[in-house]
């Protein structure tokens, strides 16, 4: 396997497709600076190999909690995507029964270089709003690798 060259892995585009804040009535009558922020994130990628580009779109949801944990009715939902080419692709695929799969290291970096960004997009969307620039946890690339969903909140 390859090393990650990162002078390879470009960002050809990020897109915001959703931002959004949502208050229950109880919190607008009342409200209050959380004093946490409950977060949930998922993600779905796709490839073209030809092409050497992936896109992923991550979707990351947000909670307003008061001390005891309890949700305030302060809610985000933000969705991003990212198109992302990486020039030598082709090193990092392989081939199991007729399928082709990309290493962890390659995509767990991807994940990296996304979700540090997407916190950067949030902290500044949710800026002058009742979040009060929201500054969401760093977390393992490989625990958004693994979630391979959507998320929609209920």
């Amino acid at each position: 396997m390859k090393n990650i060259i990162p002078k390879k892995i470009l960002i050809r585009a990020v897109n915001v497709y959703k931002t959004l804040i949502i208050t229950s009535e109880e919190f607008l009558n009342k409200p209050l600076r959380p004093h946490s922020i409950k977060v949930g994130f998922g993600q779905k990628s796709a490839f073209n190999f030809d092409k050497k580009q992936i896109r992923i779109r991550i979707e990351i949801l947000l909670d307003g909690v008061d001390r005891t944990k309890k949700e305030i009715g302060l809610h985000g939902e933000f969705g991003l995507e990212y198109h992302l080419q990486v020039q030598n692709l082709n090193d990092f695929v392989s081939f199991e029964n007729n399928q082709k799969n990309i290493s962890g290291i390659l995509m767990e970096t991807l994940m990296g270089i996304i979700f540090s960004t997407s916190r950067g997009i949030i902290l500044e969307k949710t800026q002058d709003t009742y979040f009060n620039g929201a500054i969401i946890p760093v977390i393992s690339p490989k625990d958004l690798l693994e979630t391979q969903k959507s998320l929609i909140r209920k």
